[in-house]
């Protein structure tokens, strides 16, 4: 899997770093790093993760609206009955 995913992301250039380090006597080097297929894995899990949250809130947020609909429903019925008691 990383060969392959190395090959594919070398050939479009996935994963491409170019970095100018300070060196601890004074010196700075250059470096061109490539890492395709570590790139490549690292993108689908924050891919992944980032969904999972997004599937996670909007389940939270259909609870929360369930248990409000039924806290408002709960909190109207002492007004509805005061209502009706009242002979409207």
């Amino acid at each position: 899997m990383y060969t392959y995913l190395n090959t594919v992301g070398g050939r479009n250039g996935v994963g491409r770093c170019d970095i100018v380090e300070n060196r601890f006597i004074g010196m700075k080097s250059r470096g061109c790093y490539e890492t395709p297929a570590g790139t490549i894995i690292r993108a689908v899990r924050c891919l992944d993760r980032a969904t999972r949250n997004t599937a996670r809130l909007c389940l939270l947020l259909h609870v929360a609206a369930a248990r409000m609909s039924r806290a408002r429903t709960e909190a109207e019925q002492p007004r509805l009955q005061r209502v009706l008691a009242a002979g409207w």
